[in-house]
């Protein structure tokens, strides 16, 4: 995998374009407040980001960074401006859903009561028509839908304004190798 943009969200309070271009607004508010990601009071919010060139197979996270409410919120892949698909969560729910001109579609079920903590890493991978969500590094629950987008941005949706999250990143599933110098080694003989 190769990170091609990630946003940690160090900067002065404003909304998430102030400071960081590379947001763009699909609807509602997302904030930065005291270096995190908090979403607007009573609706729902969607910003993808345009940082990077991202594949169609590609991947998205965040780590939640404060959990004290019931809020929603989704790590998106492949937002298209009209559609998107996300790993959503909030308390006993982690699903893979497509969103789709205001509706929405399961993709992947929920694995089974989940509790989010401070730290949690959410993840979700897409790789052709199939998705893969992970909690921490573990896989959690994975579907496909042919229907859904097939290229887009990554991004962040939030519901409520109770919870925030952190550290965004995105990029390929691919690896990509670098090529560089080599070490000299030579034998040294003593006698």
């Amino acid at each position: 995998m190769a990170v091609l943009t990630s946003d940690d969200f160090n900067r002065a309070n404003g909304t998430i374009d102030v400071g960081n271009s590379d947001w763009t607004q699909d609807f509602g508010t997302l904030s930065v407040v005291s270096n995190e990601l908090r979403g607007p009071s009573g609706a729902e919010s969607v910003w993808y980001n345009t940082g990077g060139t991202v594949p169609d197979d590609q991947y998205a996270q965040f780590m939640l960074a404060t959990i004290s409410g019931s809020d929603q919120k989704g790590i998106c892949v492949r937002h298209t401006g009209s559609d998107f698909v996300a790993l959503m969560s909030s308390y006993f729910s982690f699903e893979i859903q497509w969103y789709n001109g205001g509706s929405y579609t399961a993709i992947g079920g929920n694995p089974g009561d989940y509790e989010p903590l401070d730290g949690d890493v959410h993840k979700l991978e897409v790789s052709g028509s199939a998705y893969q969500s992970y909690l921490n590094g573990t896989p959690t629950t994975s579907g496909s839908n042919a229907s859904a987008p097939s290229s887009g941005d990554p991004g962040i949706y939030m519901y409520q304004n109770n919870d925030t999250v952190d550290d965004f990143e995105a990029g390929s599933l691919a690896t990509i190798f670098q090529v560089g110098p080599c070490p000299l080694f030579r034998t040294v003989r003593t006698v």
